[in-house]
């Protein structure tokens, strides 16, 4: 997400023939967006509401996907819950909706959802300050991106 997001907003830079700095300054504010974007998705698959989100709850669980949230915990946790939570991800006969609640049970007790949260407000604070960095460009177009940034990080779907 991050690579695909930085590779646009540099080729959008080159397109409008702007400086070298720029140019760097957008790719590295897609990937600090596009990594907020994934931090904001991976809270949503767990914590959304489901009626908004419209996606099942746990999909990235279910997947055995290896979120920031996951990553996390298995840094946090102890010896204990870390083996409890490799286990939940290689053992595929564990029910989905077994393997979902102790998931979460888990990460909720070493706050992953906080933690993640942090991790996005930095993200998203990196980008802005990428497009304050900006040299000779029009407000207003800084101003798109900064409406872009929100939408992308502060949804609920």
């Amino acid at each position: 997400t991050a690579v695909m997001l930085a590779g646009c907003a540099k080729a959008g830079a080159v397109v409008a023939n702007t400086s070298a700095q720029n140019a760097d300054l957008l790719y590295q504010y897609g990937i600090n967006l596009g990594i907020a974007f994934q931090l904001k998705d991976d809270l949503l698959d767990i914590y959304a509401d489901y009626e908004i989100f419209g996606k099942s709850k746990g999909v990235d669980i279910q997947g055995n996907k290896k979120t920031y949230l996951y990553l996390r915990t298995l840094q946090d946790a102890s010896a204990e819950d870390r083996d409890t939570l490799l286990h939940l991800f290689s053992d595929p006969s564990i029910p989905v909706d077994e393997k979902c609640d102790q998931t979460i049970q888990i990460y909720n007790q070493y706050h992953a959802k906080e933690k993640t949260e942090i991790a996005l407000k930095s993200f998203v604070a990196k980008a802005l300050q990428n497009l304050d960095d900006l040299k000779d460009v029009n407000q207003d177009i800084k101003e798109e991106f900064v409406v872009l940034t929100n939408k992308l990080t502060d949804r609920d779907k």
